[in-house]
């Protein structure tokens, strides 16, 4: 979680000034907890996001990904 921790402080300023307007999909591969693709989600309603890591990262993610819904 120390991935997610950092990332919290840089990701909802990164989501918000990448434009996505437009896109469906994103494909976040190495995703660790999934705290990119949950902001950029957030700053593009439209969009759906996979997660992609290492299966030990997994509960994490799910964890991270429910917390945000």
């Amino acid at each position: 979680m120390g991935m997610f921790n950092i990332a919290m402080s840089i990701a909802p300023t990164v989501a918000g000034d990448i434009d996505l307007k437009g896109k469906k999909r994103l494909l976040d591969l190495g995703g660790g907890p999934g705290t990119y693709a949950i902001h950029y989600c957030l700053a593009n309603p439209q969009l759906a996001a996979t997660i992609f890591d290492l299966p030990t990262t997994r509960p994490f993610a799910e964890k991270t990904v429910a917390r945000f819904n």
